[in-house]
């Protein structure tokens, strides 16, 4: 039979290489066959065997197929067989016996993928490699750290990069200082700390010295002075003021700051002459203005602005505000700006 025949066959099925006859088998053949399939080196005649061989068939074959290497003859499973192995595919490690992994195993592992940090034996985990596989600024790594290896060094490198990790530092290593690297390594770093580890010099330093948005400061920690500060300011957010603390001069600077904080005002804060000044402004925000404060002039000054607003218009006044002529032509001169409005 061809010898290019017998190629083609092996190519097709990998299995077929154990009946063809020995006379044909060559060096070159049994290469070409392990090339295709590593399952091909149990009917390989010994002679044909050998280390490079085997090797040969490792570096084709482990890095699509984590269990190439169960094909090698066990006399042929070496050291240096798993390094390549793992060389190639970093998975293979958690296939190593325990016996075979070495530092140096490890770390080749760590390099291919820092994640495989969990796939090492307790006993074969060192502090260097820790600090290996948490340089590599991979989520989820510190986790995968003995608390034993765990140093305030490695863990304020672990949240720098990556502030989720901060979840997997012992109890006994947060410190202020940890916590204000956390709030600098990311604009949402309270969520990450326990409540008992927040305090209000903590809250201040996130908003004062790093900017942060109200939103992300814990309620409880939401200060008058801080929440005072925080709606003069374009980002303003009426919503993220605690209840408790809100009163008329807050909803007023919060209101001339952005006018869509209207919304948020409470209605006992709520005044007539508030609410004119608002829909003069933004007179979409009639849905929020009190039935009270809705009178016929102040629902015509909405609606000449935007007809669709009649729904928010009291039934009782809603036929005297729809005599409005709804075409009528805006003036230049009834739109003031904001800084007018609040004169």
């Amino acid at each position: 039979m061809d010898k290019d025949l017998y190629n083609l066959i092996i190519k097709d099925d990998g299995i077929v290489f154990k009946y063809l006859d020995k006379k044909f088998i060559t060096k070159e053949l049994c290469e070409y066959a392990i090339s295709c399939y590593t399952s091909v080196l149990k009917y390989i005649p010994k002679e044909f065997v050998s280390k490079e061989l085997c090797i040969q068939a490792i570096k084709i074959n482990i890095k699509k197929n984590v269990y190439a290497l169960e094909n090698i003859p066990e006399q042929f499973v070496t050291p240096e067989l798993y390094e390549t192995a793992v060389s190639i595919n970093g998975e293979y490690i958690s296939r190593v016996p325990e016996e075979f992994i070495t530092p140096r195993l490890a770390e080749i592992a760590i390099r291919k993928n820092p994640l495989l940090l969990k796939c090492i034996p307790k006993k074969c985990i060192t502090k260097e490699l820790c600090e290996l596989a948490v340089s590599f600024h991979e989520l989820g790594i510190l986790a995968c750290v003995p608390d034993k290896f765990k140093t305030k060094e490695l863990c304020e490198t672990s949240i720098k990069n990556i502030p989720s990790s901060f979840t997997s530092v012992p109890e006994h290593l947060i410190t202020p200082e940890l916590c204000k690297i956390i709030l600098k390594s990311s604009n949402n770093g309270f969520f990450y700390i326990q409540d008992k580890f927040i305090t209000q010099e903590l809250a201040d330093f996130a908003f004062k010295e790093l900017d942060y948005q109200l939103q992300y400061i814990p309620e409880k920690f939401r200060t008058l002075e801080l929440c005072s500060k925080d709606i003069k300011t374009i980002r303003s957010n009426l919503n993220y003021v605690p209840k408790n603390i809100i009163n008329y001069k807050l909803c007023v600077d919060a209101v001339k700051t952005n006018v869509t904080n209207f919304e948020y005002v409470p209605n006992k804060f709520k005044t007539l002459k508030l609410c004119y000044l608002v829909i003069k402004l933004k007179p979409s925000l009639l849905f929020a203005v009190p039935n009270k404060f809705k009178t016929v002039k102040l629902c015509k000054l909405a609606i000449k602005k935007d007809s669709s607003l009649l729904i928010h218009v009291p039934d009782s006044i809603k036929s005297q505000v729809s005599n409005l002529s709804i075409l009528s032509v805006k003036s230049n001169s009834s739109i003031k700006s904001t800084k007018k409005v609040w004169k």
